[in-house]
């Protein structure tokens, strides 16, 4: 099964695939990738950065598209329209975290640094 989990940032998507996923399960979790790559949160990443990311990622959707063999696959993606377009391609399904935006900015002001709350507070906003 291919999950693309979406939602706004702090919507508990990365949770949310940490209480499902079992052993030999694959996941690309955006954030987390752009963390280890780059060593900074995907919203300090430079253009050229999100580009590599980018791009990365689609060799990863095309792997899987072709030669799947996981159990059950999760991608957690931030943008509604890419997770739409990535459950399509996939044949997979998506999952929209149904949390609430003043518990995402609640759960931002609790657990990030303050100086990336503009940035994300935006992107939370203006989610869908």
């Amino acid at each position: 099964m291919i999950t693309i989990v979406t939602g706004p940032p702090c919507s508990g998507k990365s949770t949310y695939v940490e209480s499902v996923r079992k052993p030999g399960d694959f996941v690309w979790d955006y954030d987390q990738v752009a963390r280890t790559l780059f060593q900074t949160k995907r919203d300090e990443i430079s253009d050229a950065q999100a580009r590599l990311l980018n791009e990365i990622c689609g060799v990863v959707i095309r792997s899987l598209e072709f030669r799947n063999t996981f159990p059950n696959v999760f991608i957690i993606l931030t943008s509604l329209a890419t997770a739409r377009l990535v459950a399509e391609r996939l044949k997979g399904h998506v999952k929209v975290m149904a949390t609430e935006k003043h518990e995402c900015l609640r759960r931002l002001r609790e657990t990030r640094p303050v100086g990336s709350h503009a940035v994300i507070e935006k992107v939370i906003k203006d989610w869908r």
